[in-house]
Protein backbone atom coordinates (compact mmCIF):
# COMPACT_ATOMS: atom_id res chain seq x y z
CA UNK A 1 0.00 0.00 0.00
CA UNK A 2 1.34 3.37 -1.04
CA UNK A 3 1.61 6.40 1.59
CA UNK A 4 -1.36 8.04 -0.41
CA UNK A 5 -3.32 4.84 -0.77
CA UNK A 6 -2.89 4.36 3.14
CA UNK A 7 -3.72 8.25 3.58
CA UNK A 8 -7.05 8.44 1.82
CA UNK A 9 -7.95 4.82 2.76
CA UNK A 10 -11.10 6.46 4.57
CA UNK A 11 -11.69 9.31 2.47
CA UNK A 12 -13.80 10.16 -0.83
CA UNK A 13 -12.59 12.58 -3.52
CA UNK A 14 -15.09 14.89 -4.51
CA UNK A 15 -14.88 15.36 -8.25
CA UNK A 16 -15.57 18.94 -8.73
CA UNK A 17 -12.91 19.77 -5.91
CA UNK A 18 -10.28 18.01 -7.83
CA UNK A 19 -10.50 19.99 -10.93
CA UNK A 20 -11.29 23.01 -9.11
CA UNK A 21 -7.80 22.51 -7.26
CA UNK A 22 -6.08 21.62 -10.74
CA UNK A 23 -6.45 17.59 -11.45
CA UNK A 24 -7.02 17.43 -14.83
CA UNK A 25 -9.56 14.29 -16.77
CA UNK A 26 -7.99 11.90 -18.60
CA UNK A 27 -8.80 8.91 -19.77
CA UNK A 28 -10.58 6.89 -16.74
CA UNK A 29 -9.29 9.35 -14.19
CA UNK A 30 -7.99 12.65 -13.15
CA UNK A 31 -4.45 13.54 -12.45
CA UNK A 32 -2.37 15.96 -10.64
CA UNK A 33 1.58 16.66 -10.51
CA UNK A 34 3.19 18.79 -8.00
CA UNK A 35 6.76 19.61 -7.42
CA UNK A 36 7.54 20.03 -3.24
CA UNK A 37 10.93 20.68 -1.55
CA UNK A 38 11.96 23.47 -3.71
CA UNK A 39 11.41 21.08 -6.73
CA UNK A 40 13.45 18.59 -5.72
CA UNK A 41 10.71 16.18 -5.57
CA UNK A 42 7.36 15.64 -7.68
CA UNK A 43 4.43 14.25 -6.51
CA UNK A 44 2.40 12.60 -9.58
CA UNK A 45 -1.18 11.46 -8.61
CA UNK A 46 -4.17 9.52 -10.39
CA UNK A 47 -7.42 9.03 -9.12
CA UNK A 48 -9.52 6.80 -11.01
CA UNK A 49 -13.49 7.19 -11.32
CA UNK A 50 -13.98 4.48 -8.83
CA UNK A 51 -11.94 6.73 -6.35
CA UNK A 52 -8.86 4.36 -6.70
CA UNK A 53 -5.76 6.05 -6.14
CA UNK A 54 -2.45 5.39 -7.31
CA UNK A 55 0.62 7.92 -6.37
CA UNK A 56 4.73 8.33 -7.08
CA UNK A 57 7.30 10.08 -5.73
CA UNK A 58 9.52 11.78 -8.19
CA UNK A 59 13.56 12.18 -7.18
CA UNK A 60 13.75 14.94 -10.07
CA UNK A 61 17.47 15.13 -10.15
CA UNK A 62 17.42 11.31 -11.20
CA UNK A 63 14.37 11.70 -12.91
CA UNK A 64 13.45 7.96 -11.05
CA UNK A 65 11.04 6.91 -8.11
CA UNK A 66 12.07 8.16 -4.85
CA UNK A 67 12.22 4.51 -2.97
CA UNK A 68 12.44 4.91 0.38
CA UNK A 69 8.98 6.81 0.84
CA UNK A 70 7.46 4.51 0.48
CA UNK A 71 9.33 1.77 2.27
CA UNK A 72 8.52 2.38 5.82
CA UNK A 73 11.79 0.67 7.56
CA UNK A 74 13.78 3.75 5.89
CA UNK A 75 14.43 5.83 8.45
CA UNK A 76 17.11 8.38 7.81
CA UNK A 77 16.90 12.13 8.05
CA UNK A 78 16.46 13.13 4.66
CA UNK A 79 13.74 10.56 3.79
CA UNK A 80 12.26 11.83 6.62
CA UNK A 81 12.17 15.45 5.60
CA UNK A 82 10.84 14.42 2.54
CA UNK A 83 7.91 12.17 3.72
CA UNK A 84 6.80 14.88 6.37
CA UNK A 85 6.59 17.40 3.14
CA UNK A 86 4.65 14.81 1.15
CA UNK A 87 2.51 14.18 4.11
CA UNK A 88 1.53 17.75 4.09
CA UNK A 89 0.97 18.04 0.71
CA UNK A 90 -1.11 15.16 0.75
CA UNK A 91 -3.02 16.91 3.96
CA UNK A 92 -4.00 20.39 1.68
CA UNK A 93 -5.50 18.08 -0.91
CA UNK A 94 -7.72 16.07 1.52
CA UNK A 95 -8.94 19.27 3.12
CA UNK A 96 -9.25 20.76 -0.37
CA UNK A 97 -10.61 17.69 -2.32
CA UNK A 98 -12.26 14.89 -0.48
CA UNK A 99 -14.16 13.91 2.30
CA UNK A 100 -14.63 11.47 5.04
CA UNK A 101 -16.10 8.30 4.73
CA UNK A 102 -15.51 6.83 8.21
CA UNK A 103 -16.13 3.60 7.36
CA UNK A 104 -14.84 0.84 5.25
CA UNK A 105 -18.13 -0.17 3.60
CA UNK A 106 -19.94 1.70 1.40
CA UNK A 107 -23.34 0.82 2.72
CA UNK A 108 -21.97 1.65 6.59
CA UNK A 109 -20.83 5.45 4.90
CA UNK A 110 -24.57 5.50 3.44
CA UNK A 111 -26.47 4.74 6.71
CA UNK A 112 -23.60 7.23 8.49
CA UNK A 113 -25.01 10.01 6.33
CA UNK A 114 -28.88 8.90 6.81
CA UNK A 115 -28.64 8.94 10.26
CA UNK A 116 -26.67 12.49 10.60
CA UNK A 117 -29.31 13.86 7.84
CA UNK A 118 -32.58 12.28 9.61
CA UNK A 119 -31.51 13.12 13.77
CA UNK A 120 -28.65 15.15 13.73
CA UNK A 121 -26.65 13.07 15.47
CA UNK A 122 -23.03 13.02 15.48
CA UNK A 123 -21.06 9.56 15.69
CA UNK A 124 -19.52 8.53 19.04
CA UNK A 125 -16.40 7.45 19.98
CA UNK A 126 -16.19 5.41 23.18
CA UNK A 127 -13.29 3.32 22.90
CA UNK A 128 -10.55 5.06 23.77
CA UNK A 129 -8.07 1.39 23.38
CA UNK A 130 -10.10 1.24 19.81
CA UNK A 131 -10.02 5.49 18.86
CA UNK A 132 -11.54 4.13 14.53
CA UNK A 133 -14.76 2.41 16.41
CA UNK A 134 -17.78 4.51 16.12
CA UNK A 135 -20.97 4.20 17.33
CA UNK A 136 -24.28 5.84 17.51
CA UNK A 137 -26.27 6.90 20.20
CA UNK A 138 -29.87 8.05 19.52
CA UNK A 139 -32.00 8.80 22.41
CA UNK A 140 -35.29 7.05 22.31
CA UNK A 141 -35.08 6.78 18.89
CA UNK A 142 -35.08 3.69 16.74
CA UNK A 143 -32.26 3.98 14.29
CA UNK A 144 -33.37 1.20 11.89
CA UNK A 145 -36.13 3.33 10.50
CA UNK A 146 -36.78 3.09 6.41
CA UNK A 147 -33.06 2.05 6.03
CA UNK A 148 -34.23 -0.23 3.33
CA UNK A 149 -34.79 2.72 1.00
CA UNK A 150 -30.96 3.90 1.10
CA UNK A 151 -30.33 0.76 -1.62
Amino acid sequence: MSLATDYFSRQTPIVEKLMAYGFEKRDNGYFYNERFMEEEFEAQLRIDEAGNIWDRVIDCDLEEDYLPLQQAAWQGTYSGQVRAAYLELLERLSVACFEATPFQSMQANRLAKHITKEWSDPMDYPFEKHPDLATYRVGGQMVCHDFFSLG
